[in-house]
């Protein structure tokens, strides 16, 4: 249930990030997210409330499954619709430019080299069923 809350610091993040002031992003972010949210968590409870209606032995079960499951959206619903945009107004702060210890260079002809060197899964199939061995589909097949 704490998903709501990560989205909900993710899109304010995502404002931050793109040079928004942390209580504006708060504000513009909580603004574009929370009729998602509050669909979702409406979702969720929709389908756990029939469980308190079943009857018999598994109805009982259920019914404490179903009652914690929908308390706990109820919850995660209001925390992430008021606390989390509030906090992540008032503690996130602006990113510091990243300092980059090595050069990309070297790093990118590398991994340039090791896809080169490195057979695709699909290349491989396509080579394995176009060979003449006796372990290829195509024999099989003919047999």
């Amino acid at each position: 249930m704490v998903d709501d809350a990560i989205v909900m610091v993710e899109v304010i993040w995502k404002r931050i990030e793109h040079g928004d002031k942390p209580f504006d992003a708060a504000i513009a972010g909580s603004r574009e997210i929370a009729f998602t949210i509050l669909t979702i968590s409406i979702s969720l409870i929709a389908v756990f409330t029939p469980l308190v209606f079943m009857g018999g032995v598994v109805g009982r079960l259920m019914q404490e499954f179903a009652l914690t499951l929908s308390a706990a959206v109820v919850v995660s619903i209001m925390m992430s619709l008021t606390l989390t945009p509030m906090l992540a107004g008032r503690f996130l702060k602006q990113p510091k430019a990243a300092v980059q210890l090595v050069h990309p260079r070297p790093r990118a002809r590398l991994s340039a080299r090791l896809e080169r060197a490195t057979p695709t899964p699909s290349t491989w199939c396509c080579d394995t069923c176009a060979s003449p061995s006796p372990c290829s589909w195509r024999r099989r097949s003919s047999r």
